[in-house]
């Protein structure tokens, strides 16, 4: 899967869950709706149709440009009478070197080939027919404690 985290990287990305494809079956609207995250303070979300249409170099693009600003928000300031507490606040700017851009580029080529293999039919059936279902039998049977 399109996961990244590494200690010398700035950039924290992940393939995220778009919508439950549990017994659905393949499709291109489904396949433009998976979605790519940047996850940070603030957090960055683009899909696989947007990534497809606008083509990576625009995205990176486009990245660069929102990392690139202020962003105010909610900020972890620690716990009040045990309930998290939030502040008014500002995120940093990044401004993402043209290295960091290029490693970014990497992980969205990943996501893209990613995505492309998990929703060809062998392998979409298999984790989103097959494994539930097997899951789904199991839960079956233990409920009546049959095996």
């Amino acid at each position: 899967m399109s996961y990244s985290r590494w200690g010398d990287s700035i950039w924290y990305t992940f393939w995220c869950v778009s919508h439950d494809k549990k017994y659905q079956f393949p499709s291109q609207k489904l396949k433009n709706e998976e979605r790519f995250e940047i996850c940070d303070f603030p957090s960055y979300l683009v899909s696989y149709g947007t990534i497809k249409n606008k083509g990576i170099d625009v995205v990176l693009n486009e990245v660069k440009e929102y990392y690139s600003k202020e962003h105010h928000g909610r900020i972890f300031d620690g716990f009040v009478d045990g309930k998290i507490h939030y502040k008014d606040g500002v995120f940093d700017v990044k401004n993402p070197t043209y290295e960091q851009i290029l490693e970014l580029k990497g992980y969205l080529e990943e996501f893209i080939k990613d995505v492309d293999d998990w929703y060809k039919w062998k392998n979409y059936f298999y984790y989103e027919w097959y494994v539930y279902l097997c899951d789904d039998i199991n839960t079956f049977l233990l409920k009546f404690k049959i095996k």
